[in-house]
């Protein structure tokens, strides 16, 4: 597995793609210090940087994987269904293909439920606390201790349509909100994406939900990942 660091001034999306990088599994956002500065300082269109993982591949089911950045420590948690790691994003390598990313865990996280998969991740760097969402539909979050070191809150889960799988979480750290989308993968309605807004420590009673609307170059497919722009204050959505 690889991760593909885009380095923006104000906004950094990571994404990993899964095997023959058909998939997205993961999008994370490097947050703003102040949101609507009111200036362009985003380095559009540069050229991103990547590096490779350990990690298997490719995610056990198109729904599974995640991505979450931490300001704190400057790297970024991932996970393809059932292992959880930390990695520091390296830039500038001469060949990517012999790049690797710093890992910050000694040894990956290994996810406790396993009838489970980690399908979204999202973290409020500030007050430590990280959220997974998994394919049950449940939403968990834990404090962090260190890279891999969390330690249980609490949980809820979120009521899904048969065939639908929670499959991102997103973070807006200035109005405490927890986004999160739902994706159907299975019939009858494939590819029905909706989008929640909850208060972050309820996440389970969202205040708003809309579904997305398919462009006009195509359908929406099944969400796979979210991510909080803190610079434009907006949501970005990844599908299959």
């Amino acid at each position: 597995m690889r991760f593909s660091l885009s380095l923006l001034l104000c906004l950094g999306a990571l994404a990993f793609p899964a095997q023959a990088q058909t998939t997205l599994t993961g999008i994370a956002a490097v947050p703003c210090s102040i949101p609507n500065p009111g200036v362009p300082t985003q380095a559009l269109c540069r050229k991103p940087d990547w590096c490779m993982t350990n990690i298997p591949v490719p995610p056990p089911a198109l729904f599974a994987g995640a991505a979450a950045y931490d300001d704190i420590l400057q790297a970024v948690w991932v996970s393809q269904g059932n292992m959880i790691s930390v990695f520091v994003p390296r830039t500038g390598c001469p060949n990517p293909c012999r790049c690797f990313c710093k890992p910050l865990c000694k040894s990956p996280f290994r996810w406790p439920y396993p009838n489970s998969l980690v399908t979204g991740m999202a973290i409020d760097s500030s007050n430590r606390i990280l959220w997974i969402s998994d394919s049950l539909g449940w939403i968990r979050w834990y404090s962090i201790g260190g890279p891999c070191v969390i330690k249980p809150i609490s949980g809820c889960r979120v009521p899904l349509p048969k065939g639908a799988f929670i499959t991102g979480l997103a973070f807006d750290k200035f109005t405490k909100t927890l986004f999160y989308v739902t994706g159907t993968f299975l019939p009858p309605t494939p590819g029905s994406t909706v989008v929640f807004a909850a208060p972050s420590r309820i996440p389970c009673k969202p205040f708003c939900k809309w579904p997305l609307k398919a462009c006009p170059a195509g359908l929406f497919g099944p969400a796979t990942g979210a991510a909080f722009d803190s610079c434009k204050m907006s949501l970005m959505v990844t599908d299959v």
